[in-house]
């Protein structure tokens, strides 16, 4: 499951308003969750084909991972790096928009619920 929001900036409280953002990630298939990440970002743009300058975050907390792991390993395999932290205490994790994929919608995912369109 995942799922990308752009919040318009002046509601944003966080350090990177503008951006786009991994709302929600999770894996309970059989593919790595990095493949799928790059997947998400990849028909991500084929809906908006403009990346905004200041990329896709996504926020992790370091008590929601696995004690072994790193917080976001995931996200890192599939190309981001960490851009810092919240204020409170979330890594930040970000990909811009040259090293996200390119555009192109996952085969077999149904149309997306909402759209920018549909609220504009």
């Amino acid at each position: 499951m995942w799922v990308t929001s752009w919040p318009l900036p002046q509601y944003v409280r966080h350090a990177w308003p503008g951006a786009w953002v991994c709302s929600l990630f999770r894996n309970e298939g059989e593919h790595l969750s990095s493949r799928l990440i790059a997947w998400a970002v990849a028909h991500t743009r084929a809906h908006w084909p403009s990346a905004p300058a200041r990329g896709i975050v996504t926020f992790v907390g370091p008590a929601r991972t696995r004690p072994e792991r790193d917080p976001g390993r995931c996200f890192r395999r599939a190309g981001w790096q960490h851009a810092g932290f919240t204020a409170g205490g979330l890594y930040v994790l970000r990909q811009l928009p040259a090293a996200m994929p390119a555009p192109a919608p996952v085969p077999g995912t149904p149309p997306a619920l909402f759209s920018i369109e549909d609220v504009a």
